[in-house]
């Protein structure tokens, strides 16, 4: 069975893009435009994996990690930005993401690390 990895992502082009990458992989992939979305979809239940940008409308990307943990949700997170700091990077990792990439990041380096935390 192939693993489900979701993307949340308000740039629907972006979301478009790497779920088309990852579909090659023979991964398969929910798009959310917006953390809400993915926390109220019956989808997000069989999710393996989430990719998330930093910034989104309502629940940021922070946020929305914590509020899986609230959940009792133990979803592993790899956080996404176009606007990178050294100080959001810590933040994401210390929130419990298991990456952090810069926007617009290699698609090489990203799916090396979504196999990574796959093979886990």
């Amino acid at each position: 069975m192939a693993q489900t990895i979701g993307i949340v992502d308000d740039d629907e082009g972006v979301g478009n893009s790497l779920g088309a990458m990852l579909r090659v992989f023979g991964l398969k992939t929910h798009i959310f435009v917006c953390a809400e979305d993915m926390l109220e979809a019956p989808e997000q239940r069989d999710l393996d994996l989430l990719l998330t940008d930093l910034t989104l409308p309502g629940i940021s990307g922070l946020e929305l990690i914590s509020e899986l943990e609230r959940r009792g949700r133990r979803l592993p997170v790899i956080v996404m930005t176009g606007n990178m700091g050294e100080l959001t990077r810590e933040e994401a990792l210390s929130r419990g993401a298991v990456d952090f990439f810069e926007k617009p990041c290699r698609a090489d380096a990203l799916l090396e690390a979504v196999q990574a935390v796959l093979s886990q």
